[in-house]
């Protein structure tokens, strides 16, 4: 059963008939605004359930990414996490992955790399379900930037991840066919990717994409896999030499 809350300024509670009508659409309103009557314990249920983030106490409606989006996403997670595994680092996670922040608020990327050290360490039971949340955001977070989306948002999601542990953070921007990279140390100076550049990740040694393959709706399993395929096709042929069988 949905928890009833008071909301400051209005007559109403949010009762299962009113569930999210006091619900915002922008982070920055969130964040402008005194903070609100919404926490983990209370809000636990709307969080485990609904396309929500929280902000300085209100909750906060994600804006839903369309297909194409989505496959981009797809297409990155898909990249990453066959080459992460590859060389024992970690994997990716997929959207609705919660981090909570250390003031409280809980926020989703739309995709993420975590070491499988952090995943082990930061994956613990929180409030009044005792649900796994992650209490250390991952190193790298990648979020699709929609055309509605403002600057300051991005930039204000951005400053919460760095300030919780992520270190890089991929803004995905499928409209224009580009990737904007962000470094904690330089948050302010991203590196631009793309379609004919080639896109390399800080934890996985010898990794690269080309930005356009990232971008292809019909991008081929071998490119998807790249180094990690090289690498199983080369241990067939050596097993195959090895029994005398051609490959």
């Amino acid at each position: 059963m949905s928890t009833a809350i008071d909301i400051p300024g209005t007559n109403g509670v949010a009762t299962n008939g009113q569930i999210g009508a006091n619900w915002l659409h922008d982070p920055w309103e969130a964040h402008m605004r005194p903070r609100g009557p919404y926490t983990l314990e209370n809000a636990d249920e709307y969080l485990d359930q609904e396309a929500v983030e929280l902000y300085n106490g209100w909750l906060v409606w994600q804006e839903m990414t369309h297909i194409r989006e989505r496959t981009v996403l797809g297409t990155i997670q898909s990249m990453l996490d066959l080459s992460a595994r590859k060389v024992a680092f970690g994997q990716m996670l997929p959207d609705q992955a919660e981090c909570l922040l250390k003031n409280g608020d809980v926020i989703k990327p739309d995709a993420s790399l975590i070491s499988w050290e952090r995943l082990k360490r930061a994956a613990t039971p929180q409030g009044p379900n005792d649900r796994i949340l992650l209490t250390e955001c991952p190193e790298l977070v990648i979020e699709s930037r929609s055309p509605s989306n403002w600057r300051k948002q991005e930039a204000l999601k951005r400053a919460q991840y760095f300030a919780n542990g992520t270190e890089v953070v991929w803004d995905v921007d499928e409209p224009n066919r580009v990737i904007y990279v962000y470094h904690a140390w330089a948050p302010e100076k991203p590196i631009r990717y793309n379609e004919g550049d080639d896109i390399t990740c800080d934890y996985i040694p010898n990794w690269y994409r080309r930005v356009a393959d990232i971008f292809d709706e019909h991008v081929s399993a071998e490119t998807v896999a790249g180094e990690v395929a090289v690498a199983w096709r080369t241990e067939g042929m050596e097993i195959g030499e090895a029994r005398g069988i051609e490959i």
